[in-house]
């Protein structure tokens, strides 16, 4: 079940704003439980001319459903040395991550509960005036990531294409 986390001691204050927030929690089939950020951005996984560049492994859909919260912070890091655009908005909300392939697909589905709480929340972003595919902290292959596409239900996609690129974070008690 999602819920907000608050800062400390923002809890209870209206009205509630992002800056009172850490985010929206969510919890993973793995039994990790993250939160996402309400602010999101429709933007490339890698500019073209930086995928020869980008030398990190290719992960298999199942390899990629394996990832864990605690490795997002790595691939991000990798894909922010090469200016990755989706990784440059996710870290520019904060601490945060690009998801796993398995917290973006646990976001797409629980995206109408995320969206109820978001709209308490001034300034947040809402899944129902984005795009309806999120990028995950994963190649897939040369020129591809791994995407969730909420309206068909599958993964993949080219790492060139724009995506929703969703602020996340293991949430830490």
């Amino acid at each position: 079940m999602a819920e907000i986390i608050y800062k400390k001691g923002c809890d209870g204050h209206k009205p509630v704003t992002l800056s009172d927030i850490e985010g929206i929690s969510l919890e993973l089939l793995n039994g990790e439980t993250i939160v996402v950020f309400p602010k999101y951005k429709d933007v490339k996984f890698l500019d073209r001319e930086k995928i020869s560049k980008y030398t990190r492994k290719n992960f298999s859909e199942f390899d990629a459903l394996h990832v864990k919260s605690t490795d997002a912070t790595i691939l991000t890091d990798e894909l922010l040395a090469l200016e990755s655009p989706a990784a440059k908005h996710v870290r520019e909300q904060g601490a945060y991550d690009l998801p796993s392939l398995l917290a973006a697909g646990e976001i797409m589905k629980q995206r109408d509960e995320i969206d109820k709480l978001a709209r308490t929340i001034e300034g947040a972003d809402l899944f129902d005036n984005c795009g309806s595919s999120i990028c995950t902290c994963c190649r897939d292959s040369a020129g591809f990531a791994w995407y969730a596409h909420g309206g068909s239900g599958f993964f993949n996609g080219g790492m060139y294409s724009s995506f929703l690129a969703v602020p996340v974070a293991l949430l830490k008690y």
